[in-house]
């Protein structure tokens, strides 16, 4: 069998047949087969009954081994999950959705305890300026 991918900065063997409405791969006559699933059995060993293949780089396009852990259905969905909700998140934890996001794609709750912040560090040195002052 014959497999057509292009290398990828990132390390990730890009497919370069039939792509279908999810993102993933196709591969076989009729495009019956997952492609990343096909590589995978023909590089390495077949996938355990039960078993499906996780894309640790989270690009349903790629076909590199490499890049694919075998998982119970249950493990990859958990996973799957996780990736979605860390992309929707700061790195402090807030949703970065709707009203919490500025014009410029930035958390709006970080900017505002950014600003509090700010703000009370201003207050604290116009105080200590304040003092400072007054008392030469």
């Amino acid at each position: 069998m014959i497999f057509r991918f292009k290398v990828r900065e990132d390390g990730c063997w890009e497919w370069l047949g039939r792509i279908d409405k999810a993102g993933y791969g196709r591969s076989g006559d009729t495009g019956n087969r997952l492609a990343h699933r096909s590589v995978w059995e023909a590089m390495l060993q077949p996938i355990a009954e039960g078993m499906t293949l996780d894309h640790l780089c989270r690009n349903r396009a790629c076909v590199n081994p490499a890049h694919m852990e075998e998982v119970t259905h249950a493990e990859n969905t958990r996973r799957a999950w996780a990736a979605r909700r860390d992309e929707n998140l700061c790195p402090k934890g807030h949703l970065k959705v709707g009203d919490n996001l500025t014009s410029t794609g930035r958390c709006r709750a970080c900017c505002r305890q950014y600003q509090r912040e700010y703000m009370r560090g201003w207050y604290e040195r116009k105080k200590l300026a304040q003092a400072a002052g007054e008392s030469a």
